[in-house]
């Protein structure tokens, strides 16, 4: 009994460690986009989705390269849009004794522009983007201006933070 009891102690160490997988939030992202968006006029929000990027590896050896782009680029494909707002990055791993997994996911918003069919269905709530004198810019739905989504101010944060303008 004794024996079995040890057995079965270290057996679960065993699955505790080995298959125990880690996700660390590295940071939220106001606005975020890998693809070439015009910010201007009207959007429509798809969703809230989530994609990964991963490294994977067999005995340390990698079979294939997590990339930030890719998991961004994801991301914006899953929810068929243009730019991410209220983004989470996480770097995630999978620590397996044989094989292994090390990357990035994402969680974010995703916005497209809206079509005319966007604009003339009743059912779409559609977003318009204000950009305001002091720089600062929100999407505001156009069926309920009390509902807003606050955009990240990169002329502000660069002078704030002495980053020169490219």
């Amino acid at each position: 009994m004794r024996q079995l009891s040890k057995v079965l102690f270290f057996g679960l160490l065993f699955c505790g460690v080995f298959l125990s997988s880690c996700s660390v939030r590295v940071g939220d992202f106001t606005i975020w986009s890998s693809k070439n968006a015009e910010l201007g006029g009207k959007f429509v929000k798809t969703g809230r989705f989530e994609a990964k990027s991963m490294t994977r590896m067999i005995l340390f050896i990698p079979i294939s390269i997590a990339n930030l782009k890719e998991a961004v680029d994801k991301t914006i494909e899953a929810g068929g849009g243009d730019v991410l707002t209220n983004a989470v990055l996480f770097e995630t791993s999978l620590p397996l004794f044989v094989y292994n997994e090390v990357g990035y996911k994402i969680e974010a918003d995703v916005w497209k522009k809206a079509s005319v069919g966007d604009l003339i269905d009743p059912t779409k709530e559609v977003f318009e983007l204000q950009r305001f004198a002091d720089g600062n810019s929100q999407l505001v739905s156009t069926k309920n201006i009390s509902k807003v989504e606050k955009v990240f101010n990169a002329e502000k944060y660069a002078s704030e933070h002495n980053i020169p303008a490219n």
